[in-house]
């Protein structure tokens, strides 16, 4: 299926003013000024060069993740976002911006507004103090309520990420902090349970023994609980993770569980998109960020893998990212392909998918165990 006429672009801004301990992604906490005009013109440089290779018509979503991306002045936000928009056929594109609630007020969201964002991703992950504190955060409850109230008053769409599952955590605990957002009237929650990764801050503390992780029943327990919450609250699960009102789910993030395709610039973005030969490429730009504006200037792109995707890869990224969804894949998905027809029905047979007359989908109890499921469908001998 060749999908990349709708493709998505995501924005990596690697810098944070602090790293939080249990954070694997590409960050970086810049001690010099961050020239921000700089910056701009090698995103802007990396994009239309990566964009010349691909087959590509138009523009539906636009994402600025990281690191902290609304560390970035207003201005410079618009600037990517106009020299983008420039670049392709773009209508209604949903524009997010995922924001720290120490850099987040009124008068900055009407700013972010004016230069193109439309909707709000913020970092909220507790509105307890305590629980702030542990996940090494630097901003308080209360800053944090003050920025989802202060984004709702400029925005239609504001998205707030919860984490948890946290050591010591109720289930009390947990619906204090659902309902919390949920009175906020939120038209999207991602609400993901605390994975200790091992090169990490946190895994270096497990690994010592200096707290234990929530085990596996106990966090199933939590996610269902989660579910049945949010469900209740009109916020429908449409991926593992994710739950949002009726046509308010991250079409970015949607697009590409569903295996369309995207671009990446910035340090250590990833992309997947179908080149002028019509193959599906892997792309990742490099990681550092004085390698990638270094290159940048040299060779106008910061790419550091430029490969085809081998057709095995793809179908089977598509499968792992299908999984996640509640709606799954369709019968006659090429996904399914790379799964061996035994171990689909005995994985139907036990409860873990199910299927309807047009898809296949984990069942909640797949979804409570995910990896297992997907090693067992690709990673077989015959």
């Amino acid at each position: 299926m060749n999908t990349a006429g709708v493709p998505s672009l995501y924005i990596h801004w690697p810098f944070c003013a602090a790293k939080c301990p249990y954070c694997d992604f590409n960050v970086h906490i810049s001690k010099a000024e961050v020239e921000e005009e700089v910056w701009v013109r090698s995103l802007l440089s990396d994009l239309k060069w990566q964009m010349a290779g691909q087959n590509i018509s138009s523009l539906k979503t636009i994402y600025f993740g990281g690191g902290t991306p609304s560390l970035l002045s207003p201005k410079s936000v618009g600037l990517i976002i106009e020299g983008a928009t420039n670049l392709w056929n773009s209508e209604e594109v949903q524009i997010t911006l995922e924001v720290h609630p120490t850099n987040a007020d009124q008068a900055k969201f009407k700013d972010f507004r004016a230069a193109g964002i439309n909707r709000v991703s913020i970092g909220v992950q507790s509105f307890d103090d305590q629980a702030l504190t542990f996940l090494g955060r630097d901003h308080k409850a209360d800053e944090a309520r003050d920025a989802v109230i202060a984004a709702r008053d400029i925005f239609e769409d504001v998205s707030v990420d919860l984490m948890t599952a946290l050591p010591g955590m109720s289930l009390s605990d947990q619906q204090n902090q659902l309902d919390t957002a949920i009175a906020f009237g939120v038209e999207h929650l991602s609400v993901y349970q605390l994975n200790v990764e091992p090169a990490t801050a946190f895994g270096a503390a497990v690994k010592r023994g200096d707290w234990k992780p929530m085990d596996n029943d106990k966090a199933a327990d939590f996610y269902e609980a989660t579910v049945s919450q949010l469900s209740k609250a009109g916020l429908n699960a449409y991926e593992v993770s994710n739950y949002s009102r009726p046509g308010r789910e991250s079409r970015h993030s949607l697009l590409g569980w569903l295996g369309q395709g995207y671009l990446g610039i910035g340090p250590g973005a990833e992309g997947r998109s179908i080149n002028k030969k019509n193959d599906w490429e892997r792309r990742i730009t490099r990681r550092s960020p004085s390698g990638y504006l270094k290159q940048v200037k040299q060779k106008n792109h910061g790419l550091e893998v430029q490969e085809t995707l081998p057709h095995k890869d793809r179908v089977e990224e598509q499968l792992i990212f299908g999984l996640r969804l509640t709606s799954g894949l369709p019968l006659n998905h090429e996904a399914w392909e790379i799964a061996d027809p035994d171990r689909i029905g005995t994985l139907v047979e036990y409860g873990d998918l199910e299927e309807t007359s047009s898809h296949r989908r984990a069942t909640m109890k797949g979804r409570l165990r995910l990896d297992a499921l997907n090693d067992y469908l690709v990673n077989y001998e015959g």
